[in-house]
């Protein structure tokens, strides 16, 4: 369901502007698994994050959240492409 609202301007035009209502509102994507992420490192990051990748397959639960703390950039980023790496389909690159 949309719904109109009418707003006027600083010269006092009509402008319309069109709303989505809550329920017409994409789902939010679910995480990634952090698995699928050390993974999506493996493949395709450098030394550092290989590396970073490593320690994380062996992390316990805290030393997990202490590299997603340290390193938010490289995990926000790696997270990106893991969602994206995973809504291709099979057998595509």
């Amino acid at each position: 369901m949309r719904a109109i609202i009418n707003i006027y301007d600083e010269r006092g035009e009509l402008v319309r502007i069109e709303r989505l209502n809550r329920h017409d509102d994409p789902p939010p994507e679910p995480p990634v698994e952090d698995v699928h992420v050390f993974e999506t490192m493996k493949i395709y990051g450098g030394g550092f994050v290989k590396a970073l990748a490593e320690c994380g397959y062996r992390a316990d639960s805290v030393n997990l959240a202490k590299i997603k703390q340290a390193w938010p950039d490289i995990w926000n980023e790696y997270s990106a492409w893991t969602r994206a790496r995973l809504r291709k389909p099979e057998g595509q690159p």
